[in-house]
């Protein structure tokens, strides 16, 4: 039997030939790309993508007619579902997300097995800086390198910042060892990190006791915040000292912050705030962190607030507490935006040391 011919003008000839669903993907996939569409090919499995590469590179000559073949059972298919409900409890969750509780969602995905990031450095890029702090601390000066390096910049430096000196000054020189790692390797090392981000117990609060407590005191009258520090050195000297460590209070700016940063300060509060703040500080005890703010603005700033200070009247406790309270919020907010950071505490000793 001799074997049919092909006449390219004869559309029903020219698609005669039989092809796999493997090779109408292949011819789908290629048109939509060469049409610029962006298709998630990514989400198919890996021995899929695998199987359509090799489909694709198969692909030489596809007759016109056979195009349009392909093409139009491809659209005849999609246009015939109305609803896709493919993806199983991964993608339910995604489209829940926000209509049922976090408790609910977090409980449904361990039960179900499913991971809310598919890479595992996604996860951990947006971790909280204490649960990162906590496993580099547990793991290997080596793993804490990949750990950093794999962060994103801003979240590798805040890390960095937040472990001690000699710790920080390791992790950075193992990076160094790092550049033959395998892909392999650091998705095993990321998976591995990820399982013990979620076998750590759900928290009611977002931020540590200590930071609470911080945070509230910080925004109280200094008499407070002294009566409370000295309740809790006497009921428990450990907490009272994290607390210490993480509170800002007025007083601690001249030991906080980078000479060059205070400039800063002026462009989010204004000019009358801030003279009654130094007034009252210079008035009530705080005085090294005035003669400090003053002595870092430009020149003509800080005469023109000397000059203000100098004609107040008699600041009242409420006004000059609340004018206080106002600085320090604004470089609160400085240093949550990143405008501004805060000084390691290596850095803001040798200052303390360097003022008595």
């Amino acid at each position: 039997m001799s074997e049919p011919t092909t006449d390219n003008s004869n559309p029903v000839a020219a698609s005669s030939r039989v092809i796999s669903q493997a090779e109408k993907a292949a011819i789908v996939v290629s048109a939509m790309l060469r049409s610029g569409l962006d298709i998630p090919v990514d989400d198919l499995s890996v021995d899929a993508q695998a199987q359509l590469a090799k489909e694709l590179a198969n692909l030489q000559f596809v007759e016109r007619n056979l195009l349009t073949e392909v093409i139009e059972e491809f659209s005849s298919e999609v246009t015939s579902i109305g609803l896709n409900l493919r993806g199983g409890a991964a993608q339910t969750l995604n489209l829940l997300e926000g209509k049922i509780s976090t408790e609910t969602a977090e409980r449904l995905r361990k039960e179900a097995g499913v991971r809310k990031f598919s890479d595992p450095w996604d996860r951990l890029n947006i971790s909280d800086i204490d649960e990162l702090i906590a496993i580099i601390e547990a793991e290997s000066i080596e793993v804490s390198a990949i750990i950093i390096s794999k962060l994103d910049v801003s979240k590798a430096a805040a890390l960095l910042g937040k472990l001690p000196g000699k710790h920080a000054r390791q992790i950075s020189h193992a990076i160094s060892m790092t550049h033959h790692v395998t892909p392999q390797a650091i998705s095993r090392i990321g998976q591995s990190l990820l399982a013990q981000l979620d076998n750590l117990p759900d928290r009611a609060f977002a931020l540590s006791p200590e930071e609470r407590v911080g945070s509230i005191l910080t925004a109280t009258t200094q008499v407070l915040r002294d009566d409370v520090l000295d309740g809790l050195d006497e009921s428990d000297p450990a907490f009272a000292h994290r607390v210490r460590q993480v509170m800002f209070a007025f007083k601690d700016i001249h030991k906080r912050l980078h000479p060059s940063d205070i400039s800063q300060i002026t462009r989010s509060i204004n000019t009358i705030e801030l003279a009654t703040a130094l007034a009252y500080a210079q008035k009530t005890g705080p005085n090294a962190t005035a003669t400090f703010i003053l002595e870092n603005l430009p020149r003509r700033m800080a005469e023109n607030l000397s000059d203000d200070i100098a004609h107040m009247k008699a600041i009242q406790y409420e006004q000059g507490e609340a004018a206080l309270n106002a600085v320090v919020q604004a470089i609160q907010d400085l240093v949550t935006s990143g405008v501004i950071a805060f000084r390691r505490e290596e850095e803001a000793a040798m200052s303390s040391a360097q003022t008595r």
